[in-house]
């Protein structure tokens, strides 16, 4: 089943458990605007798109597409994890 971008923004404030008016606050979003690009199913620009994203912990890749690119994750921790390694 393919999520929307604002059916995947829902479930995740939902898992945040704020209310979506908190949310849009806290995003610096017009409540009214964020109600009419869910409403209407638009996916905001991409200034937006990013602060919703990463106010949700997850990659814009991720929340408009649905999918995560984890080989790219699994490397960035590989690479901070080598880095705290050489701080020891």
């Amino acid at each position: 089943m393919r999520l929307s971008f604002w059916t995947r923004t829902q479930k995740l404030i939902k898992e945040h458990k704020i209310s979506q008016k908190k949310f849009s606050e806290l995003v610096g979003i017009n409540y009214n605007t964020y109600r009419c690009w869910v409403y209407n199913d638009r996916v905001p620009d991409a200034e937006s798109a990013y602060y919703i994203a990463k106010a949700l912990g997850v990659s814009v890749e991720y929340h408009v597409s649905g999918k995560d690119n984890l080989k790219q994750r699994i490397k960035k921790l590989v690479l901070k994890l080598g880095e705290e390694a050489d701080r020891i």
